[in-house]
């Protein structure tokens, strides 16, 4: 099997990095288009979420950050609860 010249292997990248970049903007534009109220709960140690970031494109969202917890915050069961109580009754 040869190997292809710099050439084609530059062209065949910008390709991948092309259609990256256009399945990135569709996904941001339908995000754009939620209308539903949303809530985002996450912790500050979590390296995964971006709670912050992601919340800022949503029209009515709301942003829940606990300081520990990790990933699956862990520890911060009553106050997931009571958070999400107050945002089922403040949007029914």
């Amino acid at each position: 099997m040869t190997k292809p010249s710099k050439k084609a292997w530059y062209k065949r990248m910008w390709v991948y990095i092309a259609g990256g970049v256009l399945i990135a903007l569709s996904i941001f534009l339908l995000i754009q288009g939620i209308q539903c109220h949303n809530a985002v709960i996450r912790s500050r140690e979590c390296l995964v979420a971006y709670g912050a970031e992601s919340a800022d494109h949503f029209p009515s969202c709301t942003l829940v950050v606990f300081e520990t917890g990790g990933h699956l915050l862990v520890g911060n069961g009553d106050e997931i609860d009571k958070a999400m109580d107050e945002f089922l009754c403040k949007n029914e």
